[in-house]
């Protein structure tokens, strides 16, 4: 035991003796991280908001003088609804909000003419949104109205269009789009409202809604947390792992380690541990800069923030994540260490990592869309899904059974001693250590 503790004793100096180890394995990450993100969510947000504040440009060409009428009263409805949200210090963004639109008047020939010019305006930006109403529109409307229900029934007359042109790769010109089009519905509603006399057959109410607060709001994190809490582990386990034991074979220290009386299997005792000690630090660190990160990760989602939302974990569940990360970073660095072992380079053990690193990052993205514990309990004996999925259940607040986090628990540790165990044996290879 006491040369199990001399080997993590030395291995941690010399991480934590090296500047440049502990700033790349403990402030880099968070800082990084939460930099990356704030930057993101900031980014996010302002366009969210430039987007709002953005004032559309519309041509309308051959508009009705019914749909004209209907706009201005829908504008003077917008600007009573927004100046009553003003004085009650709320937020109001009606159909009409920030729409620039000009009416044109144009013949058949005289729109072909210019319609390649629109486009290219809108292409370039400078026009957001092209509405062209069908000239038989307004004589349509007409005998739409003064036509008996009855008749309508059979009807044969086509009946005109509304073409809209926009440019879906503009956030401008999409919500000019989304505007307009919610503007042409309600305008249909309303000539349905003034021929049948009602808008609506039945009303929907919404009742009180059955669910929990905190699981919506976990979601969000159970969809994301987990992948990058794997990935950290990963990366922080294979930034000490590889040179901790391929390192010291390519500078041939390692043969000092095995010529003294020290057994083996200590030695790699020693390294597992202290290696698995400071990728679990390193990862911590990565997670306190994405928990520091969640507010700007809210404004990519929504553009308001999620300091709203209900986060609420108690003890127990940060200490089954705990427990989870812990003896997920033990099986990273067993499998790591193999490989390190096996390598005879620094080079050579990042390039075998390389396919399992990716492994690693793929079976997260499997199941990031993935909601609720629907997992059966044999899938909870896979390792690194089992971890993925555990940590989902408790960031979205799921019901984990007891049966199935302890199978993830103790599968994880069997994988880990046997990790270990053939770890030990290729330690007693000369073969092996000494690159023969």
């Amino acid at each position: 035991m006491t040369n199990i503790m001399t080997m993590i004793k030395k291995e941690l100096t010399r991480v934590f003796t090296d500047k440049r180890m502990v700033f790349s394995l403990f402030l880099l990450p968070p800082v990084s991280i939460f930099f990356i993100y704030f930057l993101m969510g900031m980014s996010a947000k302002n366009e969210a908001e430039d987007v709002k504040t953005h004032v559309s440009k519309v041509i309308v060409v051959n508009a009705t003088e019914d749909f004209k009428e209907f706009y201005e009263g829908l504008v003077v409805f917008d600007e009573a609804l927004e100046e009553e949200a003003d004085e009650d210090g709320d937020t109001y963004v009606g159909h009409t909000t920030n729409m620039n639109v000009t009416y044109r008047t144009f013949t058949e020939n005289e729109l072909s003419n210019k319609l390649s010019d629109y486009k290219t305006e809108i292409q370039n930006g400078e026009l957001d949104l092209l509405v062209v109403f069908d000239d038989e529109l307004e004589s349509y409307i007409t005998h739409f109205t003064n036509t008996s229900a009855e008749d309508l029934k059979d009807d044969q007359t086509e009946k005109p269009g509304i073409s809209i042109l926009y440019n879906f790769n503009e956030n401008y010109s999409n919500q000019a789009h989304n505007k307009f089009n919610a503007i042409l519905n309600t305008y249909e509603q309303d000539l349905l409202a003034n021929k049948y006399g009602e808008l609506n057959v039945f009303n929907i109410e919404d009742n009180e809604p059955i669910g929990s607060e905190e699981k919506q709001s976990g979601q969000f994190l159970a969809m994301i947390l987990p992948m990058l809490i794997v990935i950290y582990l990963m990366a922080g386990a294979m930034g000490v792992g590889i040179e901790s034991i391929a390192g010291e074979k390519e500078r041939g220290t390692i043969a000092t380690l095995l010529i003294t009386p020290v057994k083996r299997s200590h030695v790699a005792l020693g390294k597992v541990i202290s290696i698995s000690i400071l990728a679990l630090l390193s990862s911590l660190a990565s997670f306190i800069g994405i928990v520091a990160a969640l507010p700007s990760l809210g404004n990519m989602t929504d553009g308001e923030g999620l300091t709203n939302m209900n986060f609420s974990y108690t003890v127990l569940d940060f200490i089954m994540i705990l427990g989870v990360m812990l003896t997920t970073v033990l099986l990273i660095v067993g499998l790591i260490s193999i490989v390190s072992t096996y390598a005879k380079t620094v080079k050579e053990a990042g390039t075998l990592m390389a396919p399992i690193y990716i492994a690693v990052i793929a079976i997260p993205m499997m199941t990031m869309f993935s909601q609720g514990d629907s997992t059966s309990t044999s899938m909870h004996l896979v390792p690194i899904y089992n971890t993925i999925v555990t940590l989902k259940a408790i960031f979205g607040h799921n019901d984990l059974s007891l049966l199935k986090y302890l199978i993830t628990i103790g599968s994880t540790l069997l994988y880990t001693f046997v990790l270990i165990y053939i770890m030990q044996k290729m330690f007693r290879s000369e073969k092996v250590m000494f690159n023969r």
